[in-house]
C-alpha cells in the first residue's frame, strides 16, 4: 500500500509489541488476539504512538 494509507486492527486483541526501527520488520506492532493468534503489522511508515504494552484495541481501529 501506498505510504500513509491507513492500517486497521484485524480484531479485538491486546498490544504485545511496539518497536521503532529501521531494520528488520522496521516500524511494527504486535497485536494478540487471544486464543494462540496474534497479528504483526510491520513495515509501517508510522504507527499511533499512544500504543504501549498492554493497552487493548477495537477490531478496525487505526493502529498506524
Amino acid at each position: 500500500a501506498k505510504t500513509g494509507t491507513p492500517i486497521y486492527a484485524t480484531g479485538d486483541g491486546e498490544v504485545s509489541k511496539v518497536k521503532r526501527s529501521r531494520k528488520g520488520y522496521g516500524n511494527h506492532v504486535v497485536i494478540n488476539h487471544g486464543f494462540g493468534y496474534k497479528t504483526l503489522y510491520a513495515h509501517m511508515s508510522d504507527f499511533n504512538s499512544a500504543f504501549k504494552l498492554g493497552d487493548r484495541v477495537r477490531q478496525n481501529q487505526v493502529i498506524g
